[in-house]
Formats: C-alpha cells, sequence, structure tokens
C-alpha cells in the first residue's frame, strides 16, 4: 500500500501556526510505500512540538489506518490530546551543598532564562539545565515540573541544585 490522506483530530486548541509543523511530520510523497514506523516517528515528533509549544501534557490518543484495496492506499486517522497550553508560573528553587550560600538565587534566575509568563518548553527548560550545568556551580542539578502543582494554565519549574565549593572537583 501507498500512503492514502492522512487526518489529523483534535488539533483546534493548538495555533495553526503550530498545526503547520505537526502536518509537515506527515509530508509523505503519495508513490511511497506506506511504513508504519514512519508514521510512529512522525507521531512522536508531533508530540514533542507540541510540548515544546506550551502543551506540556500533550499525548496521542489512537491512530486508525484503513487499508483501501480498490485503490492500494493506507488512509490514516490521527487523534491527539493536546491538553492546555501551559505558561511557566514561577521558579521555584531549592539550593543545598556546601556552596549553597554563596550562590544568588537572582544569578540562576538569570542563568535559567526562565520567566513568568513564557509559554512552557521542553526544550528550553532542557537547555536552562544544560546552562546550569556548564557554570560548574553544581555537584547535581535538575529543573522538573509537577502535574500536581499546576494552578489553571500555569505550571511552576522546580530547580534542584547541589552546588559544590569553587575549588572542588564533582
Amino acid at each position: 500500500s501507498t500512503y492514502g490522506h492522512i487526518n489529523f483530530y483534535n488539533l483546534d486548541t493548538i495555533p495553526r501556526t503550530r498545526v503547520f509543523y505537526i502536518w509537515r511530520e506527515f509530508e509523505y510523497d503519495s508513490t511511497e510505500r506506506f511504513n508504519q514506523e514512519n508514521l510512529q516517528l512522525g507521531i512522536f515528533n508531533s508530540i514533542i512540538h507540541m510540548q515544546n509549544s506550551g502543551f506540556m501534557l500533550a499525548k496521542s490518543d489512537s491512530t486508525l489506518i484503513t487499508k483501501d484495496t480498490v485503490s492500494n492506499r493506507a488512509q490514516v486517522d490521527l487523534y491527539f490530546s493536546p491538553g492546555t497550553l501551559f505558561k511557566i508560573d514561577t521558579l521555584l528553587i531549592e539550593k543545598a551543598g556546601e556552596g549553597a550560600d554563596l550562590v544568588d538565587d537572582q544569578l540562576l534566575v538569570e542563568i535559567t532564562d526562565i520567566k513568568t509568563g513564557d509559554t512552557y518548553s521542553l526544550e528550553n527548560i532542557r537547555q536552562s539545565q544544560y546552562r546550569l550545568f556548564r557554570t560548574g556551580l553544581f555537584n547535581s542539578v535538575v529543573l522538573s515540573t509537577s502535574e500536581d502543582s499546576i494552578s489553571g494554565d500555569r505550571i511552576p519549574i522546580k530547580l534542584e541544585g547541589n552546588i559544590g565549593l569553587m575549588h572542588e572537583l564533582s
């Protein structure tokens, strides 16, 4: 079978400009053989895109593939649950370690570049964690969220770090 029409469901809460990037994940040549692995990769990339666009709890609900035996095409129905568009509420900082008192919270806020009101982005949080590691201040550091902390469309980001002394090897 080759690729037939692909239908998308439940993307109406996502801005049209963002939906365009999801559609692009599924641009197949109509003469190309249907490949479920490519379809799964497109679904995975679509979920990542949604999570980087504020839809922290986005997921794929189901996929329905129907083979049209007359035209020898695979018709695909993709069902998504984007969930709520989340904004950053605040950055909660929990420091521990010998050097914790020597590092100002405001410095950590500036390094992360996470601001109240920003649209949630998994990639931005990963980049912020990477920037924190690169300072050399931390023996360990984790930026995380918790579904238990959600308040409406706001989500706090928690920074947990163990700060060593500057002359200490991690």
